[in-house]
């Protein structure tokens, strides 16, 4: 049955185009096998009456020949019925059911006829694409190594006071680095560095870059880079400081201030790297400690002041109104915790101008007096 449908499909072929749909050849030319081979030619290739390609032949009736030509015979009309149907739809002007091969089905045909020197192609490339990428792998891990090297030194010497071998290794990494959230807790770090090297010109661009990087849009998220005290170290090791110290010493101080203001920074670090679950634990913890030491501060202390600001309860203008004049370092934390709550509500430029107030008291905490206590 399929061989009567190509048979057809022959005699339709040379209907409308006077031709046959493959051309002969000498029959020393692959003594007539080319038939099963060769495809039919597209009857708008053939050449018309006036010497010109047919090209009025394109489109459904071309499709309807070419498919009972087909050189499987799975792809042509299942039976002579479905040939004359599709004819008749032509004929009709209605949709035909027959379709051209896709261009995937053209390309399999192709790359079966020559599937060998394809494979041992692909096998080349993908060896080669292994050895590139092993390659590049190994790199990666040797710099690295070197990185972790790099970053332990600079650690060790900071916390052993070597502060001038930190700030070198902090600019190794740095001058290293390309992805902007590497940079933030390298130029905090060299920036406590050059605070305790009392280089406060260096310490001071140093913050700011880290607040640059963390935020570079808006300047959102500030709070997270810059110095939360005089001698700022990392978040993680001050919290834990912190809570040490509220154990030996019950009762409200200082250290509950801070621990609010580390936790509140981590929460804010862990929201913006998509850790959203832990960060809101976190701004709960840090919300339960301030609660905890509104409690036990006595009231109306300065230290009850500066809670109650924290807290929202007392706008940053109040607790300056409420300095005793006499009392250079009660304005200047004055200053310091007006400037922190605004940042605690992303106001950073009302922030700033608190922070620039607070340094412009003249001020000055030894980090050499002042160790690293809450």
């Amino acid at each position: 049955m399929r061989s009567d449908v190509y048979a057809l499909g022959v005699i339709l072929y040379e209907l409308i185009t006077g031709e046959v749909p493959v051309r002969r050849r000498p029959e020393s030319a692959g003594g007539g096998t080319h038939y099963l081979r060769d495809p039919a030619r597209r009857p708008s290739s053939t050449l018309g009456r006036d010497g010109r390609p047919a090209r009025h032949l394109r489109g459904d009736l071309e499709t309807v020949v070419l498919k009972a030509l087909e050189k499987e015979p799975a792809r042509r009309y299942q039976s002579v019925a479905d040939l004359a149907a599709d004819v008749q739809r032509y004929l009709h002007a209605e949709p035909i059911l027959a379709h051209p091969p896709s261009g995937l089905y053209v390309l399999g045909k192709k790359l079966s006829k020559y599937r060998r020197a394809i494979a041992l192609g692909a096998a080349a490339l993908a060896l080669a694409l292994a050895g590139i990428g092993l390659a590049l792998w190994s790199h990666q891990r040797t710099l690295e190594a070197k990185r972790r090297s790099i970053m332990y030194d600079a650690l060790v010497q900071a916390r052993q006071g070597q502060y001038q071998g930190a700030v070198k290794q902090y600019t190794l990494l740095l001058d290293d680095s390309r992805a902007a959230a590497d940079r933030v807790p390298q130029y905090y770090h060299r920036a406590h560095a050059h605070l305790c090297l009392r280089e406060y010109v260096f310490a001071i661009s140093d913050y700011t870059k880290a607040a640059e990087h963390m935020h570079p849009s808006s300047g959102r998220g500030v709070s997270t880079a810059v110095p939360r005290r005089c001698g700022s170290w990392p978040a993680a090791e001050a919290a834990a400081d912190c809570r040490e110290f509220r154990k030996l010493r019950p009762g409200a101080s200082y250290a509950d201030a801070l621990l609010y203001l580390v936790l509140r920074d981590q929460a804010g670090i862990l929201i913006q790297s998509g850790r959203g679950v832990d960060g809101e634990t976190r701004v709960q913890e840090a919300g339960d400690v301030l609660t905890a030491a509104r409690r036990a501060v006595a009231p109306g202390s300065w230290l009850a002041k500066i809670l109650d600001c924290l807290a929202g309860e007392c706008i940053p203008d109040a607790l300056v109104d409420t300095v005793n004049p006499g009392n250079a370092e009660q304005r200047c934390e004055a200053y310091y915790y007006a400037g922190e709550a605004c940042l605690l509500l992303a106001q950073t430029a009302e922030a700033r101008a608190w922070f620039k107030r607070c340094v412009e008291t003249g001020l000055v905490f030894d980090p050499d007096t002042y160790r690293r206590t809450p």
